[in-house]
């Protein structure tokens, strides 16, 4: 096996830290003269952001003891939990990609990728006064309000065409242009969220007062591989100029698009208005037991949005000859990023993340990079990656707080995606 320099850079490598597209990276990589074909082998890429839940808390408040006691929170850890919901809502976001196939081909200056992946988006929203009602029981006098409470999940599989070309620009560099088109097909939905439902204590004779409820809309009989129960189009685009000083800056948009589901969506209505004054009478206890009346189901259709982002980076390359760390050699680069969600109305809600980084190329064949995150939800993190290439296989592997089990107990967000190509 010969070894190239077939490392992509900080720009490359940066591909597995904002959720682009797996199919741009093999395009960047048929386009840099990293062979005329390439396989992608099957990979996964998975990010966790939330605000209220961080594995040190799940460890020191929510596990047992060590004689095996059950979990006891005292006032000042159930103060402290609270204090992590700052707007009101605590907010946990799922987003993980399976990559099943990728195959590409270059042709000239052009190049084309057919790719499928299985895509699944989680997120959860979580009023405050829900924990706070759970922890100190009602207040009398006090109204809860469980507004902005929503649960949705999303599992579907796209199966996209991107092509991407490559133009001189004279005096300046190489001008890249990147785009994919997908069909989604949707197999399961689930979506609960809270209508106006409030909780109420009379501070005169302690009776109890609940209005509103939730509505539910889910698929039915979710098995796998899936009956498709929805369909839908997203696409990307990235414009990609690379200078001659070895600077590149990059623009664009990723998962825009629909997916409407209309094949076995059931939706049911809770109603949750009742009084209860005295627990003990029958009466009372018939009330309760007729509260949260749930309604027959009732055939719908949903419209749900992907989570489109904008993302913005920039990179620089050190040359081989003074870019190295000098008393050890190689080549040193760094990168800046941000991906921002266009909408509130997507999967995932509205998120936010920045992520800046040095990568030091020791020798041709592989790059590593360190650097650090702020994302919202899910607050700074540590960033690594490694990047290996040579003339037959390209890997990318990149983690944020990937020591999250021993030295970022405090973190909230995770991440870990992974991207192995052969090429010939």
């Amino acid at each position: 096996m010969t070894v190239q320099a077939q490392v992509m850079g900080p720009d490359g490598a940066a591909t597995v830290l904002d959720g682009q597209s797996q199919s741009f990276s093999v395009l960047r990589h048929l386009l840099s003269g990293g062979g005329r074909y390439a396989v992608g082998l099957p990979g996964v890429s998975a990010d966790l952001r939330t605000n209220f839940i961080s594995l040190g808390l799940l460890e020191d408040d929510f596990s047992k003891d060590a004689s095996g006691n059950a979990p006891f929170l005292d006032e000042s850890e159930k103060r402290r939990i609270l204090d992590l919901f700052s707007e009101g809502t605590g907010n946990l976001r799922l987003a993980a990609v399976a990559h099943l196939f990728t195959a590409g081909m270059r042709i000239g200056d052009l190049a084309l990728v057919l790719s499928a992946e299985e895509r699944i988006f989680a997120s959860a929203a979580l009023a405050r006064d829900a924990f706070d009602l759970a922890f100190f029981g009602n207040e009398p006098g006090r109204t809860y309000s469980f507004d902005g409470t929503e649960i949705t999940a999303a599992w579907m599989r796209q199966f996209s065409i991107a092509a991407g070309g490559i133009n001189s620009v004279p005096g300046i560099g190489s001008l890249r242009l990147y785009g994919r088109v997908g069909y989604l097909s949707g197999f399961a939905f689930l979506r609960t969220r809270a209508e106006e439902t409030r909780f109420f204590t009379a501070d005169s004779d302690y009776s109890i007062r609940t209005s509103g409820g939730f509505v539910e809309t889910s698929t039915t009989d979710v098995q796998f591989p899936g009956s498709p129960r929805g369909g839908g189009w997203g696409f990307d685009f990235l414009v990609e100029l690379a200078m001659k000083n070895a600077v590149t800056v990059a623009a664009g948009v990723v998962d825009v698009g629909r997916l409407v589901w209309d094949k076995g969506v059931e939706q049911r209505v809770s109603d949750g208005h009742f009084i209860l004054t005295d627990l003990a009478s029958k009466s009372q206890g018939e009330s309760l037991d007729s509260a949260y009346r749930v309604s027959d189901p009732q055939m719908v259709s949903e419209r749900t949005a992907l989570p489109a982002r904008l993302i913005v980076r920039g990179s620089w390359e050190g040359a081989a000859a003074g870019g190295g760390i000098p008393g050890i050699g190689g080549r040193l680069g760094a990168g800046v990023g941000l991906s921002q969600t266009l909408s509130k109305e997507g999967l995932l809600g509205e998120q936010t993340l920045l992520h800046a980084f040095v990568e030091w190329e020791p020798a041709a064949w592989i790059g590593i990079g360190v650097g650090g995150s702020y994302s919202s939800p899910g607050g700074a993190g540590l960033i690594t990656f490694v990047d290996v290439g040579t003339s037959t296989f390209h890997f990318q592997v990149g983690t944020k707080n990937a020591l999250g089990l021993f030295a970022a107990r405090s973190a909230l967000s995770a991440s870990l995606a992974t991207s192995l190509l052969l090429t010939f």
